[in-house]
């Protein structure tokens, strides 16, 4: 858009232009005579990232990738995605492999924070999608959470582990069949 520009004579390009920035999820253009252009856009916020070696790519939470930095954001890092480093450089979003996981992710996180440990959560390894492993490093604890059936039962044996274990290094095991008589436990290191 140029200063002084009919408003009526600019093409639909611009929306394109604008969304040409990863972050920008969302763009509505008004016209508002006499010659005023209101533009909104609605942003993708930065909710993963993923490691690589002396970088990190931040991702959204429907996959999106948004930029490549050397600054670690304060959010969790993904670990066992199936699209390769090279990769990232050049997609917009992740594959259809990692958006399933990334689903789970959401269930997973969403099931956090019903016992307040979303915000605790620094890694999250999806290499095994039958046994997903959270690591929250400010309590020095791992979590083999399993698969996503049953999360809220799960969190409810992570919230007592985590109370019964305050203090203490090492993993909780709740990835066990639930129905089946598995009992979750913990195991110090």
């Amino acid at each position: 858009l140029k200063k002084g520009e009919n408003i009526f004579k600019f093409n639909s390009n611009v929306k394109q232009k604008i969304k040409e920035n990863t972050y920008i999820e969302t763009v509505n253009i008004k016209r508002k005579l006499p010659g005023t252009v209101m533009i909104s856009v609605e942003e993708r916020t930065v909710k993963y990232q993923i490691n690589l070696i002396n970088s990190y790519v931040y991702i959204d939470k429907n996959g999106y990738i948004l930029e490549n930095s050397a600054e670690k954001k304060d959010v969790p890092v993904i670990v066992g995605l199936s699209i390769k480093e090279d990769e990232m450089m050049n997609e917009k979003r992740l594959k259809t492999e990692d958006l399933e996981k990334m689903n789970d992710i959401i269930k997973i996180i969403d099931a956090a924070k019903a016992i307040n440990i979303d915000n605790l959560i620094t890694e999250i390894n999806t290499e095994d999608k039958d046994n997903y492993v959270l690591y929250l490093e400010s309590k020095s604890k791992k979590i083999n959470i399993g698969d996503t059936s049953n999360l809220t039962n799960k969190m409810l044996y992570v919230q007592k582990i985590l109370e019964n274990e305050e203090g203490r290094s090492g993993t909780a095991f709740v990835n066990g069949d639930l129905s089946t008589g598995f009992k979750p436990y913990f195991r110090e290191e």
